[in-house]
């Protein structure tokens, strides 16, 4: 059989037609990804965003006990009151035979014998303001017999109203609040001052100061007066010799006028 050269050419011509046609056809493929992988992307940036549990490192507990006899405790912990463990999980009450029943076991305690306290808590409420069948506040103990303690508490949508008992026989206390605090703040310091932030002041009332121990109310007082014995929120800070400070989480503290002077002469050497 003759094959023509003219066939041949048009062969070869159809071919590398096809060839560029297939060419085309999978870089565009390439190029445009597809609208499901997009969709599933911008779900999860959005809800990363909105969802302040999306951005945050681990995954809420409930009754969490540290009880370490040296070292410093720092980190994050997410508290869910509402979450169900079971009994058969948890340690056993921290003062049990002491008066602490299984039901007052804290909802947090931290507690180290021998070292500094440095944590954020971030309390878990409910989504727009929805209400609970039992409402029981939500109880924070964080302690250290020697070092010095900072703890930043954080509110994601509506917490319950909590207690949170902060006590170092050695070392100055520093707490942050969320603005939904409501209620009474204690502070004791054997050996140094107790003050609120300025932002916290306008917003309350001074109650008393005697043996060492400076009382406020934050909030509407007015409004509460009535409630005995009081059931939202309350701090109460303990330290043998340090200063306590009280403020709001989302606070802007000023640089003070002795730690300006002290930077710019390190800057020209003073």
């Amino acid at each position: 059989m003759l094959i023509s050269e003219k066939s041949t050419v048009s062969k070869t011509a159809e071919v590398e037609r096809e060839r560029a046609r297939g060419m085309t056809d999978q870089t565009i493929s390439d190029d445009i990804p597809p609208a499901y992988g997009d969709h599933l992307q911008d779900v999860t940036t959005a809800n990363a965003s909105s969802d302040p549990l999306a951005r945050l490192k681990g995954t809420p507990t409930n009754f969490l006990s540290v009880d370490q006899r040296n070292g410093a405790i720092k980190g994050t912990y997410i508290i869910d009151p509402s979450l169900h463990i079971h009994e058969s999980y948890l340690p056993p009450p921290v003062k049990e035979g002491e008066g602490e029943t299984t039901a007052e076991r804290k909802n947090l305690y931290l507690h180290t014998m021998n070292g500094s306290v440095d944590v954020d808590v971030w309390l878990v409420g409910r989504k727009n303001g929805a209400s609970k069948t039992e409402q029981k506040r939500t109880t924070l103990d964080i302690s250290s017999n020697d070092g010095s303690i900072t703890a930043k508490l954080h509110a994601i949508d509506t917490i319950d109203p909590f207690t949170m008992n902060v006590f170092t026989k050695d070392g100055r206390v520093t707490v942050l609040l969320p603005r939904s605090f409501h209620g009474p703040i204690t502070m004791m310091s054997g050996d140094g001052s107790c003050t609120l932030s300025s932002d916290m002041l306008k917003t309350s009332i001074h109650v008393g100061l005697a043996n060492r121990t400076t009382r406020y109310f934050v909030g509407d007082y007015s409004s509460s007066a009535q409630q005995v014995p009081w059931e939202g929120d309350e701090v109460k800070i303990e330290t043998r010799d340090g200063k306590v400070r009280v403020r709001y989480i989302d606070e802007v503290v000023q640089p003070s006028t002795s730690s300006s002077w002290c930077i710019f002469s390190r800057l020209f050497h003073c």
